[in-house]
């Protein structure tokens, strides 16, 4: 009785399996943000260095840290406790170098560093001093409060501008460089 109640799950992992095996898929697991929430466009660093944005932008609040996943690069998702979330690269491999302060941020398509200090947020042109030495300023209208000391933070390019991901925050702000 017990059985026949969990054959439908079992049937659809086992069907999740064999499409992962089929696209070249491998198992890892989700390095930051920590705790990773799936809460769509988020920003998400793989233990094997691979950076991906989720493109899916379905908010299901996950939160979980570090969860194992599938990643199926060729096909653009991962497979996340049965769930298939689609993704974008964003940086493939650990080969890439993620900060290099003497690279122009024209040429920089990730910037991987920590804001200086106290973090609480931002209100809508707030400046952030990162541990690179960069300096960036939101260009989007927002207001978050969250307090962290030294926060790691992501500024990923998308098109003609830059987006901001602070750990521990769920929101993502738009940002210019100014130094």
């Amino acid at each position: 009785m017990i059985i026949t109640r969990y054959l439908p799950f079992l049937f659809l992992c086992s069907l999740v399996s064999d499409i992962a095996v089929a696209e070249g898929c491998y198992d890892t697991s989700v390095r930051s943000p920590t705790p990773y929430l799936n809460n769509g466009g988020e920003i998400i660093i793989m233990t094997d260095g691979t950076m991906w944005q989720d493109a899916s932008y379905n908010y299901s609040y996950a939160y979980q840290y570090y969860p194992a996943v599938t990643l199926c690069p060729s096909a653009g998702f991962m497979i996340m406790n049965g769930k298939k979330i689609a993704l974008v690269s964003v940086r493939g491999g650990t080969s890439n170098p993620i900060e290099n302060p003497k690279q122009d941020s024209k040429s920089q398509s990730v910037i991987e560093s920590r804001i200086e200090g106290e973090f609480t947020g931002w209100e809508g042109e707030t400046v952030f001093k990162l541990s690179n030495g960069q300096i960036w300023q939101q260009s989007s209208y927002a207001y978050t409060y969250h307090y962290a000391y030294s926060p790691s933070v992501l500024i990923v390019k998308n098109g003609s501008g830059y987006i901001m991901q602070v750990e521990g925050v769920s929101g993502k702000i738009t940002v210019r460089r100014l130094r």
